[in-house]
């Protein structure tokens, strides 16, 4: 051991020596001596090294993800079109206003509006990912960002049916169905972003909506008031790209013990 290590680490000696609060008489001075003799004892140090993550400065980037929300559409339609049981219904995205269904759309239709889209605090994490590239450098990854998107789901009967407010629950009821039979998408049916993450995408229809008053949102509408289902999907965010944290830093670590003769 260098004489410069040893003094780089003498105040810690110093305690470590007395095993007590106040430094041991002439540790100081024994402590700037070579590795070998100190006077009646003999400090072996043991040599150990530590390896530390530099902490750099956090150079945020966002990471354009502005297809995500298209993606959870295509999603949920695939879902829909492969496990409803009643053939020939349309699935639209669009506003449920008095103009609908716009034109493309024929009845019978769903109708998945997306109304509020929202980072679930409670999903939080701290814990970013630390990965050594190849060149021995790390980067530094934030942890996505848990977001819930809402959806008003509405039944739209065709014009010509006999009963219109009984195909329109009888619809409503078969969505419900599939729905709740997943707990999470599945992965199947994922596309872009969302294929391959995780964890899975947790899904549910909620008691509680973030729509103040279904009255209002009605009136806003134009339209007149419909039975709906509030169903909420929950996807991962990376909204921020990894940040260059340097090379790993090596340190020398010593450890004294006294040795009594």
């Amino acid at each position: 051991m260098s004489r410069i290590g040893i003094l780089a680490s003498g105040l810690a000696a110093e305690q470590r020596l007395s095993g007590q609060g106040e430094p041991a008489a002439g540790a100081r001075e024994r402590c700037r001596l070579d590795h070998g003799r100190l006077g009646p004892a003999l400090v072996r140090p043991a040599e150990t090294l530590a390896l530390t993550r530099r902490q750099m400065p956090l150079e945020q980037t966002p990471v354009i993800t502005g297809t995500m929300l298209q993606e959870l559409d295509a999603t949920l339609a695939a879902l829909l079109r492969a496990e409803l049981p009643v053939q020939n219904v349309a699935i639209s995205f669009a506003s449920p206003d008095d103009q609908f269904p716009g034109s493309g759309v024929s009845l019978p239709a769903i109708g998945f509006f997306l109304y509020d889209v929202r980072e679930d605090l409670n999903l939080r994490s701290p814990q970013w990912d630390l990965e050594q590239q190849q060149d021995g450098r790390f980067t530094r990854t934030p942890p996505p960002v848990r977001v819930t998107c809402s959806y008003l789901i509405t039944a739209w009967p065709s014009s010509s049916a006999p009963d219109p407010s009984h195909d329109e629950h009888r619809l409503l009821g078969e969505v419900m169905k599939v729905l709740l039979s997943h707990r999470t998408i599945p992965a199947s049916y994922l596309t872009g972003e969302l294929a391959g993450q995780q964890p899975p995408l947790p899904a549910r229809i909620i008691s509680d909506s973030h729509l103040q008053s279904l009255s209002e949102f009605w009136q806003a509408m134009g339209g007149r008031p419909k039975t709906t289902l509030h169903y909420a999907v929950t996807i991962s965010v990376s909204a921020l790209a990894p940040v260059d944290a340097g090379p790993a830093v090596k340190d020398r670590v010593l450890n004294f013990k006294q040795i009594s003769t």
